[in-house]
C-alpha cells in the first residue's frame, strides 16, 4: 500500500509542477534522443543542430527553449519525458494537467476543439504552410520492390497508419491509400517489421541515406517521391497554466526572432526535416 501512495504522490507532484509551469513535456522516445544529442549541454548553447540523434521532434524541443530565452523568459523550464500519444497530450493540455508541449502540433487539430481560444495559448507557426514534406518509408529489403510513379500506384501497397495522426490520415484518404491502423508509433512501425504493411509516412531524416531508426527497426524512403501535408505547425500551452501568459508572449517573440535570424530554418535543415536531397523529388498529392 505504501508503495502505491508513493507512486500516486509522485504523479501528483509531477502534475502540479507541470501545471504551474516548471516543465514542458515530450514523448519518451523524443526525450531519449534529445538527451543523447545534448550530451549534458544546455539546449540554450546549441548552435549546431546536427548529430546522429537529431530529428524534427528533437530540434523542436531545442527551438522551444531557445525561443523562450530569446523572447525574454529567464526562468528555467525543464523538458520532461512522458509516455503519451500526440492526441492525448493535446487533451491533457486542454484540461490543464500538462502546461506545455515542446513539440509542435497541427493548428487544425487545435482549432477543431470547441472554444479552443479559451483553452489553448497558440504560438505563431514554427512550420509555415506548404513546408511539411514527408517520405514514403519502408524496410530496406522492400525499398527496391516498391514502385511509386503517381497517386494511382499507391493502391498497390498497404500503409501502416496511426489513428491519432489526423492530418496524415486525411492526406492518405485523399490519396486513396489502403490503411492498416494502430494506436501507437511502435505498433505502426511493427506492422512494417512484421510485413503486415508496406509503407509509412515519415519526415525525412538527417542521416546520409535519410533512414530513420524506430524501436530498433531501420526504415528508408522510397527514392524520388515525396508528399506534402497541408497546414501549419504551432506550439501550444494550457490556458490553465499559471505562467501561460508569460510563456506565450516570450515564445511568440522568440519564434519571430528565430525565423528572422534563420535559426528555425537552420535547425530543421540540420535535422533533415527540410532536406535539400529531396528538393527535386516528384510530389505525390
Amino acid at each position: 500500500m505504501n508503495i502505491w501512495k508513493t507512486i500516486i504522490s509522485l504523479l501528483l507532484t509531477l502534475s502540479i509542477s507541470v501545471v504551474y509551469g516548471d516543465y514542458a513535456v515530450v514523448p519518451n522516445d523524443v526525450h531519449k534522443a534529445y538527451t543523447q544529442l545534448l550530451k549534458n549541454r544546455s539546449a540554450l548553447d546549441i548552435t549546431d543542430y546536427s548529430g546522429s540523434h537529431t530529428n524534427r521532434d528533437v530540434v523542436e524541443a531545442i527551438i522551444w527553449q531557445q525561443a523562450l530565452k530569446k523572447g525574454g523568459y529567464n526562468k528555467t523550464i525543464n523538458i520532461e519525458a512522458l509516455d503519451i500519444t500526440y492526441s492525448r497530450v493535446i487533451l491533457e493540455i486542454k484540461h490543464g494537467t500538462i502546461a506545455a508541449f515542446a513539440n509542435s502540433v497541427w493548428l487544425d487539430d487545435i482549432e477543431g476543439h470547441e472554444n479552443y481560444k479559451e483553452l489553448f495559448y497558440i504560438t505563431e507557426a514554427v512550420i509555415p504552410e506548404h513546408k511539411f514534406y514527408a517520405g514514403f518509408y519502408t524496410t530496406p529489403d522492400r525499398v527496391n520492390q516498391i514502385n511509386i510513379k503517381d497517386k494511382d500506384s499507391l493502391s498497390n501497397y498497404k500503409f501502416s497508419c496511426n489513428r491519432h495522426w489526423k492530418k496524415d490520415n486525411e492526406l492518405l484518404k485523399h490519396l486513396n491509400a489502403d490503411c492498416m491502423f494502430s494506436n501507437t508509433w511502435k505498433a505502426t512501425v511493427d506492422k512494417l517489421k512484421n510485413k503486415h504493411a508496406d509503407i509509412v509516412l515519415a519526415p525525412f531524416q538527417a542521416s546520409k541515406d535519410m533512414s530513420l531508426i524506430a524501436f530498433g527497426e531501420k526504415l528508408v524512403p522510397v527514392p524520388n517521391v515525396k508528399t506534402s501535408l497541408p497546414g501549419k505547425r504551432v506550439f501550444i500551452i494550457s490556458k490553465k497554466s499559471r505562467n501561460g501568459e508569460a510563456l506565450i508572449k516570450a515564445l511568440n517573440k522568440g519564434i519571430r526572432l528565430m525565423h528572422k535570424e534563420g535559426l528555425i530554418e537552420k535547425a530543421y535543415e540540420q535535422s533533415g526535416f527540410y532536406n535539400h536531397k529531396t528538393k527535386e523529388w516528384k510530389l505525390i498529392d
